[in-house]
C-alpha cells in the first residue's frame, strides 16, 4: 500500500502556506541538511485530471528551469505516478525569498515608468524563453510573480498550475473548461469553442501586469459594461501619473493594441510588445510640424521616346494592375490596418511632386497613391506608385508622402524608387508588387506610431 504522507522520509513541515485551487503548499525543510523548500501537494490526488495536470506542472518546470528560465527548481516529487492513483502526488521545489508583486505595489504604490518598463521586460524574457520551449503560463497574475530585486529587476515566475505544454498530450485542459482569474478574463479562455492554448493570450496577460506595475489597478476584463478597455474607463489613473505627455500618448496607443478584444489584433510575439515597451519609455515630447518643402518642377509632359502606342497601351494595363493589386493588398491586411482610416487619391492630388530620376518619364495614367492616418491622430503616411516609361520598357516606381489632416498638401519624404522593369509589352510581376505594397503599409504603420510616440 502506498505511503499517505510520502515525503516524509525526507521534508519536514514546518507550516502551510496557502491552499490553492489544485493543491495546498507548505514552508518545509529538509531533514538531512535543513535547507527551507516548498512542498505542494495535490488536493483531489484520486482524480485522474488533476494528477495529469501536476505531473504537467512538474515536467514544464524541469524543462523551463533547464532552459535557463527564472522558476523554482524541483526538488523532489513522485509526479512519475501520476497514472496509478494509488497515493497522492507532491513536489518540492526551492523556495523563492523576495515579494509577491501585488504585496509589493499595495506597500509601495505604483511604479513609475522606467521602472515597469524594465520589471515587465525581465518577466517577458523568462515568458519568451518558456514560449520557445512550447511552455503556456496561462495564470500569469501579480500573485504568481516573485520580486527578488526591483533595480536591477529579477522576477521569478511562480505556480505554473494551469501550465500547458504544446508538445505533449492535449487532454490536460478540456476544451470547454474556463481558465479565467480574477486579474484579467480573456474571452478565449472562458467562451466555449475559445483556443486556451493560444500563446498570445499569456502575452496580453504580461500587458495587463505592466497595466498593474503603473497604475495598481487590475484591468479585470477587455472591456467593461461601456465597452471601454480598462485604461480608458472612468476613474483609470494612467494620465493622473503620467501626465498629458508624449509617454502619455504612447502608453495610451500600448493598451489600445495590447487590450483589443480580438486575439489576432493584439500583441502577435513577446519581441513584439517588448519592442513597443522600449518605444514608449524613450518617447520625446512632440515637436511642430514644419511647412511642407517645396520641391521641384511638375513632371514634364507625358512623351513617349519610342513606340508611344503600345507603351501607351501597357501604361493602362499596368495601372489597372496597381489598382487591383493596391485591392488584394488591403483585404490581406485589413485586420492590421483596423485602427487606421485608409483613403484612395489621385497621385498627384495636393502634391508637388518631384522630377523623375535621369532617363525616365512618370506618365500619369490613373497613377494612385493610399494614405493612411490613425483614428485618433492628424498624422497622415502616404505612398504613390505610378507607371513610367525608359525607352521601350515600362517600370513601376514609388514615392511616399507625409503630412497632416489639416494640411492641403503632403510632403514628398522619399523620391521616385523603383520597384520593378518589364518589356514594353510585358505585364509587371504581380506578386514582387504585392509584397512591395504589403512592405509599404507596414513602413507607414510603423511611421504613424513613431510619430505618435515621438
Amino acid at each position: 500500500m502506498a505511503k499517505q504522507k510520502p515525503w516524509e522520509d525526507r521534508w519536514t513541515i514546518d507550516d502551510e502556506l496557502d491552499k490553492g485551487g489544485q493543491g495546498t503548499t507548505y514552508l518545509v525543510r529538509e531533514a538531512s541538511t535543513g535547507t527551507p523548500a516548498v512542498l505542494k501537494v495535490l488536493r483531489n490526488w484520486r482524480k485522474p485530471q488533476p494528477r495529469r495536470r501536476m505531473y504537467q506542472e512538474v515536467a514544464n518546470l524541469k524543462v523551463l528551469h533547464a532552459a535557463g528560465c527564472k522558476v523554482p527548481a524541483v526538488l523532489d516529487d513522485n509526479t512519475d505516478e501520476f497514472e496509478s492513483a494509488q497515493g497522492p502526488l507532491y513536489f518540492v521545489m526551492e523556495k523563492i525569498d523576495g515579494r509577491v508583486l501585488s504585496d509589493l505595489i499595495s506597500t509601495s504604490g505604483p511604479m513609475n515608468v522606467e521602472q515597469a518598463v524594465a520589471l515587465v521586460t525581465d518577466i517577458g524574457k523568462t515568458l519568451d524563453l518558456g514560449l520557445n520551449q512550447d511552455v503556456l503560463h496561462r495564470d500569469l497574475k501579480p500573485e504568481n510573480l516573485m520580486v527578488r530585486e526591483i533595480e536591477p529587476p529579477d522576477v521569478v515566475l511562480l505556480d505554473y498550475g494551469l501550465s500547458f505544454n504544446r508538445a505533449e498530450a492535449p487532454d490536460t485542459t478540456r476544451a470547454s473548461e474556463s481558465l479565467d482569474n480574477d486579474f484579467l478574463s480573456l474571452p478565449e479562455r472562458r467562451v466555449p469553442g475559445g483556443n486556451r492554448r493560444d500563446p498570445r493570450s499569456d502575452i496580453t496577460s504580461l500587458c495587463g501586469i505592466f497595466y498593474f506595475c503603473l497604475t495598481a489597478q487590475r484591468p479585470i476584463d477587455l472591456r467593461c459594461a461601456e465597452d471601454l478597455p480598462p485604461h480608458r474607463r472612468a476613474g483609470q489613473v494612467l494620465r493622473q501619473r503620467v501626465g498629458d505627455s508624449a509617454i502619455a500618448t504612447g502608453l495610451d496607443a500600448l493598451f489600445d493594441r495590447g487590450f483589443a478584444t480580438f486575439i489576432d489584433h493584439r500583441y502577435q510575439s513577446v519581441e513584439e510588445f517588448l519592442k513597443r515597451l522600449t518605444l514608449v519609455s524613450r518617447a520625446e515630447p512632440a515637436r511642430p510640424c514644419e511647412d511642407p518643402i517645396e520641391l521641384a518642377k511638375a513632371v514634364d509632359q507625358r512623351i513617349l521616346r519610342v513606340d508611344r502606342r503600345s507603351q501607351l497601351a501597357k501604361y493602362s494595363e499596368s495601372s489597372q494592375v496597381i489598382h487591383k493589386v493596391f485591392e488584394q493588398a488591403f483585404l490581406q491586411l485589413r485586420g492590421k490596418l483596423k485602427p487606421f482610416d485608409v483613403n484612395w487619391k489621385m497621385l498627384n492630388d495636393g502634391v508637388r511632386l518631384p522630377p523623375p530620376p535621369e532617363g525616365v518619364e512618370p506618365v500619369a495614367v490613373k497613377a494612385m497613391r493610399i494614405e493612411l492616418r490613425h483614428r485618433d491622430h492628424a498624422f497622415v503616411m502616404a505612398f504613390g506608385y505610378s507607371v513610367c516609361a525608359r525607352g521601350n520598357e515600362c517600370g513601376i516606381y514609388r514615392l511616399r508622402l507625409q503630412g497632416t489632416q489639416a494640411q492641403q498638401h503632403r510632403e514628398v519624404v522619399e523620391s521616385w524608387t523603383p520597384v520593378q522593369w518589364f518589356g514594353g509589352l510585358m505585364a509587371p510581376d504581380t506578386e514582387a508588387f504585392l509584397e512591395d505594397v504589403r512592405a509599404s503599409v507596414d513602413e507607414a504603420m510603423l511611421a504613424i506610431e513613431q510619430w505618435i510616440l515621438r
